[in-house]
Parts: C-alpha cells; sequence; structure tokens
C-alpha cells in the first residue's frame, strides 16, 4: 500500500492492500481478497467520495485558497517597500 492507494482502499473493507512489493505478498493478498465478503452499499458509498465533480470542486477551491495567500502577500510586500523608499 503506497501514495494515493491508501486513501481509496481501506484494507479489509472496500479492498486488500499489501505492504511489500513482491509477488509472495501479492499472492497472499489475492488469496485473503478470494475469501472475503464485502458489503457493496459501503464501498460505493466510500467511491461516491472519489467522484470528478468532487475533486474538480476541490482543486478549483484549493487554487483560489492560494491565489488569494499569493495576493495577500504580494499586497503586504508592495505595503512593506512603499515604507522603505
Amino acid at each position: 500500500g503506497k501514495g494515493g492507494i491508501l486513501e481509496t482502499v481501506k484494507d479489509g473493507e472496500t479492498g486488500v492492500l499489501f505492504y511489500e512489493q513482491t509477488s509472495a505478498a501479492l499472492m497472499q493478498s489475492i488469496q485473503t481478497f478470494e475469501t472475503m465478503k464485502f458489503d457493496f452499499e459501503f464501498i460505493r458509498n466510500e467511491a461516491l467520495k472519489f467522484t470528478e465533480e468532487k475533486f474538480k470542486a476541490e482543486f478549483e477551491a484549493f487554487v483560489h485558497e492560494k491565489v488569494e495567500e499569493h495576493k495577500t502577500k504580494c499586497s503586504s510586500l508592495k505595503k512593506r517597500d512603499s515604507y522603505s523608499v
């Protein structure tokens, strides 16, 4: 389990992770997966947390926040520079 997969797969609930990048670890995870019972409604609800629309909205909000932070920083730098002239 590395990277973004840790955000989207809940080990034992929505899938099975393997922590060593070896064929033995992968085989063990596959065997575990094949014996598990999954709650498909729960999995569907988890998947809905990662819709394209939600991603776009969160990304847009993040960019807007950073632009505003940048504007504030630039504004305070301009004020500081105008005092030192």
